[in-house]
């Protein structure tokens, strides 16, 4: 059965156009047409009566005592901190020695932002599609604002329907005062301070990404620059300066982000791949020769090379296949990072020694590289970390401070819930469920002493039709304090308020945060599976009979908190595969309509290692494999290592039934050992992990996701996979 918090939303929108619908679906307002809601929207007239109801809302709101930049008044005396005219850190004893954020005036300062206090996020494509909105404002006149040639954004037509007209400055200014009264202090990412709005105490971060764009620099792989070449570090310097020329001395200022989400999985792999000569690839050459001591045949030996000396491997494409070769790659990949951050903080530091350097939002996924995190944390000031997860971790936020050596900010989160059509990154029932998780995360998050601010994402919600910039494809989530026709989600937002009001009492131990909930299978387990051979000449038919008579293995440890949904597994092997029968009760069965995104309908995904004992990411001959539950023996797949897509694997055998009477389907699938890089026999043992994921029930998304041993994090840290051993 699948469930979507028990909601019954029918989300139509299709995120793929094979051809232009007819049918009208966004209203004049850019709401759905199919949906209703107490909040929607019907006529012009109610936009201009929200003014009024409007002010006496915000009014509603007490304002806390702070100071001018939203810190605590008093505690610059309190705990003997130093005004510096700038945001910095500082390490107060009488708080346990706890790092904290002080403001320019030398006060105490947690930091709440607010990201994306600017239009732009929620523009959305209509080129192509305009069958489908009853509405399109004109490219010129009153709602330009709202237009481009291929984008509109119904918020602001909305906005001005309401007020008659727009301002840029004007409107971020009125955001701030509300932001204020909802217990924010500052802005948040993707943020420029317009008009005189610096003269407003809300402070604001800048995010220098996409710099190796801007500039033709030497690059080792996408988007990574190579710190040991003199030529990029020179033209770092240039492209730096320009992008920080309108923050120098600027009070208002924290720091600087250096990139956003960045991928580094395959930044040692690409280099070490490529034919080019270059002075990374050098330097990797100096390592390894001082690792061999100059012996290039022992390097031949664990690198399956031929080379007559280490002057041949600069130039030469090489691939670490063995244990022996990964561990050379890792001391590497430490040197390199190191020299990385290294190059960017000296760069930074040079230009605006004022600011502080805050890191480069790392993704959730990418935390498991460890190698990166203590590179970057010992040059940066403040670790930061997109932290989106369902219940805030505060073991995995010591985890996370511990490695990295800094105090942390969580700069970016969010959840979402589906009553308005949109849902989220971490969707809950309803907004009153969505205002409880908000204050779970926000007051652990405060009181933690790891934890230095955090910044929600974001103000205003996506378009229900796909944020433009990414064509038809964009995310569409609901994230937003207000909707797009502005207005506020009150609900949700009488617990955000509470909870950002109380956060210095939380600091200083005055309050205490909410209970987190342990609703979600949060530790892995320690399975080991034991697999018997299948009877002679085995062939993908969906047919039980050919599996060793074991019962079969139950999922339904639920990643997403959820309960009710099961599922189970069978196993065999023989000389050429590893057979893998799922038996998958759903009322809705075998439906997966996601082209691009192979597991966010029906589907499984198995995970395969034949290391045993390494842990964190995953090494470079595990596998990750995806496939997509359509009916017939060709669904989709996609085998991956570390997020990078394997396109030269091994082809496995896989058959997708949906049973007789509707109510459950079955996946077969047949791995070929040769990908795993095992040759089977009794007693082979490999780290093991599978997982069948359900859509809800009406395939818009994710509803669950069911595991067998380990966690969500499992395609990114295979600390958490079971075991299977083969027998006879």
């Amino acid at each position: 059965m699948k469930t979507f918090f028990g909601t019954c939303v029918s989300l139509f929108i299709l995120f793929a156009y094979g051809s232009e619908p007819s049918k009208v679906q966004i209203d004049r307002y850019g709401q759905f047409t199919h949906l209703n809601f107490p909040e929607k929207v019907t006529s012009d007239a109610q936009l201009k009566a929200d003014i009024a109801a409007d002010e006496a809302y915000y009014a509603s709101f007490p304002l806390p005592e702070r100071t001018f930049w939203g810190g605590l008044p008093g505690s610059r005396e309190k705990y003997g901190l130093t005004a510096t005219g700038f945001f910095h850190l500082e390490k107060v004893d009488k708080l346990g020695g706890r790092i904290v954020l002080v403001e320019p005036e030398g006060n105490l300062y947690f930091h709440i932002g607010m990201s994306v206090t600017q239009p732009g996020n929620e523009f959305t494509r209509f080129k192509g599609r305009e069958n489908i909105y009853e509405w399109i404002p004109e490219a010129e006149g009153i709602f330009k604002p709202a237009r481009t040639d291929v984008t509109v954004s119904f918020y602001l037509a909305n906005y001005i329907r309401k007020f008659g007209s727009y301002d840029l400055a004007a409107w971020q200014r009125q955001m701030i005062e509300r932001c204020r009264r909802w217990g924010f202090n500052s802005h948040g990412a993707f943020t420029s301070i317009f008009g005189n709005n610096a003269d407003t105490g809300f402070a604001v971060t800048a995010c220098l990404e996409r710099y190796m764009k801007q500039a033709p620099f030497h690059l080792v792989s996408a988007d990574f620059i190579d710190p040991f070449d003199p030529y990029n570090a020179g033209l770092l310097e240039k492209v730096f300066a320009q992008k920080m020329k309108k923050y120098i001395g600027k009070p208002e200022l924290i720091g600087y982000y250096t990139e956003n989400e960045r991928f580094y999985s395959s930044v040692i792999t690409d280099l070490l791949a490529s034919e080019k000569s270059s002075p990374a690839k050098e330097r990797f050459v100096s390592l390894m020769r001082d690792r061999y001591k100059n012996d290039i045949a022992a390097f031949n030996r664990n690198w399956q090379s031929s080379f007559a000396s280490f002057d041949e491997v600069a130039a030469a494409s090489l691939a670490a296949n063995t244990p022996a070769a990964n561990s050379d790659a890792a001391a590497f990949e430490e040197v390199f990072f190191d020299a990385f951050y290294k190059l960017l903080a000296g760069t930074l530091k040079k230009i605006d020694p004022d600011h502080l350097f805050l890191g480069e939002r790392m993704l959730i996924g990418q935390t498991y590289n460890s190698a990166v995190i203590k590179a970057m944390g010992k040059y940066c000031d403040i670790f930061s970390i997109n932290y989106y997860t369902d219940e805030f971790s505060h073991d995995e936020i010591k985890r996370l401070a511990e490695l990295s050596g800094r105090p942390l900010l969580l700069s970016e989160w969010s959840y979402g819930s589906p009553e308005q059509g949109l849902f989220g990154v971490r969707n809950v029932e309803n907004q009153e469920e969505r205002g409880k998780a908000y204050s779970r995360y926000a007051e652990n998050a405060a009181a933690s002493p790891y934890v230095i601010g955090h910044q929600y994402f974001a103000l205003l919600d996506e378009s229900n039709t796909g944020r433009g910039w990414e064509d038809f494809n964009g995310e569409r989530f609901n994230l937003g304090f207000v909707n797009v026709c502005d207005r506020p989600y009150k609900t949700f937002i009488t617990h955000a308020a509470k909870s950002n009001n109380l956060t210095y009492d939380l600091i200083e131990g005055k309050a205490t945060p909410p209970e987190l909930s342990q609703a979600k299978a949060i530790r892995a387990e320690k399975y080991v599976l034991t697999v018997g051979k299948v009877k002679p000449g085995a062939k993908i038919d969906g047919n039980r009979a050919k599996y060793p008579g074991r019962p079969g293995e139950v999922l339904r440890r639920s990643v997403d908190g959820k309960t009710g949904n099961t599922a189970d597994f069978i196993c065999g092997w023989d000389e050429n595969y590893l057979y893998i029968l799922y038996t998958v009760p759903d009322t809705t069965p075998a439906t997966n309509n996601h082209k691009r995104h192979v597991c966010l309908g029906d589907g499984i995904e198995l995970f395969f290692g034949t290391d045993l004992t390494s842990t964190g990411r995953m090494q470079p001959g595990d596998r990750q494999l995806l496939v997509r539950a359509t009916p017939g023996n060709d669904p989709g797949y996609l085998w991956c290592v570390n997020g990078a897509t394997l396109h030269k694997a091994q082809v496995p055998l896989r058959l997708c039934r949906v049973s007789a009477d509707g109510k459950s389907w079955s996946m077969e699938l047949a791995v070929p050992w040769k990908e795993l890089g095992i040759k089977p026999e009794a007693g082979v043992r490999l780290r093991f992990d599978t997982a069948v994921v359900l859509s809800t029930a009406q395939n818009d998304e994710r509803g669950d996701k069911l595991v067998w041993n380990g966690l969500e994090e499992n395609y990114c840290c295979r600390d958490f996979w079971g075991q299977m051993v083969l027998e006879n």
